[in-house]
């Protein structure tokens, strides 16, 4: 996974490695290794930022409830000690519609200090699967907290050994970094 945010005179390279495992059919958990490269036009810096650890539980099987629903739960390990952990749950709906898949997260993340907030966020898309291999969308997230909203395309790519994903987004407003760009590629095995 690589998160690129431009904002103003600086750009910064977000590059997690992640390792998935399937538990079962509705059960998986995963760890990530997660480095950070900013550059502006005066220096340029990359280093390790820590680990995640992350499990999610499909409820049901799909189409069996109105809406496919997806419990995350996700705990974020920094590297540095000065800095609390943080939990991120969410609760994530989907529910496709002939070639078309609609979803939404609603994302809850909270420090792990007493009497820290929590912070309210959210994802949401719609795709168009053209062919099995091949679909396109929208895709919508924001920070209700912070006032940060973006929305931009997405398109994917997928055969049996390899899939990747790629999405730009545009900041809504004058609090959100001006673009995000996300590349995920994923080698099943």
């Amino acid at each position: 996974i690589n998160d690129i945010h431009k904002h103003k005179n600086k750009n910064t390279w977000e590059h997690f490695v992640e390792y998935e495992y399937g538990l079962t059919e509705r059960w998986d958990i995963s760890i990530y290794q997660m480095w950070k490269q900013t550059n502006t036009k005066t220096s340029n810096q990359f280093e390790y930022t820590g680990s995640k650890f992350r499990t999610r539980y499909r409820i049901g099987e799909k189409d069996q409830l109105p809406v496919d629903v997806l419990l995350y739960a996700e705990y974020i390990h920094p590297d540095s000690s000065d800095l609390p952990g943080i939990f991120e749950g969410k609760l994530i709906l989907a529910k496709d519609l002939g070639s078309w898949n609609l979803a939404y997260n609603q994302i809850y993340k909270r420090q792990i200090r007493h009497g820290d907030e929590f912070e309210h966020e959210y994802a949401a898309g719609i795709n168009y699967e053209f062919s099995p291999r091949w679909k396109a969308g929208f895709e919508s997230m924001g920070n209700y907290t912070e006032d940060t909203y973006y929305f931009g395309p997405t398109v994917s790519w997928a055969s049996r050994k390899f899939w990747v994903g790629i999405g730009g987004l545009r900041g809504l407003n004058d609090r959100s970094d001006d673009l995000r760009f996300r590349m995920i590629i994923g080698i099943p095995f």
